[in-house]
């Protein structure tokens, strides 16, 4: 799936280039908070964040429901990979299934990047179900995902391209989502730890582990958001992000199982220190 397919699928080679771009990501942005408000001035990024509509707060999923959670369904894709909450001698975790399937979940809230940079998580997968390569579209499948979705801002597009979004707008009355991190355990065809989404260069598939080797091993990983997108794109993130899980094996017609035992999102460790 999303990111490049990445947040909605995009299959239809057919389509144009912003036919296709829209494909994956018009879905994921209903799902996000409807208004945009853009920014002021750079300064902004320091401080609080004058929209009301984001996170200042931090992100603490423990995943013992589903509440702060939408599904997410792609078009033409029958089958959807399942999300539920279940009992581990660990306690309680989100299992992700996946049978020649592809959809997601989309946290319902907004946060700020810059005062949330800290993101931390914990994950494990049952077996790694393919072996092509994951930069082609054909491979584009993993049992698990996290991302991390940025919101278009008009008044700073950075590299995206103002004109491609104001046309985005025009006809379908809304922006898409800006750009993406994401978050992968990947197989070991992927021959490096960062590449882009074989749908599209806005997404970043950043590997976080590989292969079998862990297989079965709860995993826990924290990175800084902001480095992490500077390193990918070269430039600083917008202020509004949302997150988002997904499992997916429709590419590869396989099967999948993965468990998620936490995501959160919290001030930098040196901000922690501070207080």
């Amino acid at each position: 799936m999303p990111g490049g397919r990445t947040i909605c699928q995009g299959k239809e080679t057919s389509l144009s280039l912003i036919d296709l771009y829209m494909k994956l990501y018009f879905l994921v942005l209903t799902l996000l908070v409807p208004l945009l408000f853009p920014l002021k001035t750079k300064a902004q990024t320091i401080g609080k964040n004058p929209d009301p509509t984001v996170m200042v707060s931090p992100i603490l999923e423990d995943f013992h429901t589903l509440e702060n959670w939408e599904t997410l369904l792609f078009p033409k894709i029958p089958r959807h990979s399942t999300y539920e909450i279940v009992d581990l001698p660990e306690g309680k975790a989100l299992e992700l299934r996946s049978d020649h399937s592809a959809s997601a979940k989309v946290y319902r809230k907004s946060f700020d990047p810059y005062l949330l940079p800290r993101l931390s998580w914990r994950w494990k997968i049952y077996d790694f179900p393919h072996r092509k390569d994951p930069q082609r579209k054909e491979g584009d499948d993993y049992p698990v995902r996290i991302y991390v979705l940025f919101t278009y801002d008009p008044a700073n597009p950075g590299s995206a391209g103002r004109f491609k979004y104001e046309l985005a707008k025009l006809l379908y009355g809304i922006y898409p989502p800006h750009s993406s991190l994401n978050f992968v355990w990947a197989n070991h065809r992927a021959p490096r730890d960062r590449y882009p989404n074989p749908y599209t260069d806005r997404a970043i598939m950043i590997v976080r582990d590989r292969g079998q080797e862990a297989v079965g091993q709860w995993r826990e990983h924290e990175i800084d958001i902001i480095e992490e997108y500077r390193k990918s794109f070269g430039e600083d993130p917008p202020r509004k992000a949302t997150l988002a899980v997904m499992a997916d094996t429709d590419n590869t017609a396989t099967r999948s199982l993965a468990w998620i035992d936490y995501i959160h999102v919290e001030p930098s460790s040196k901000d922690l220190l501070k207080d």
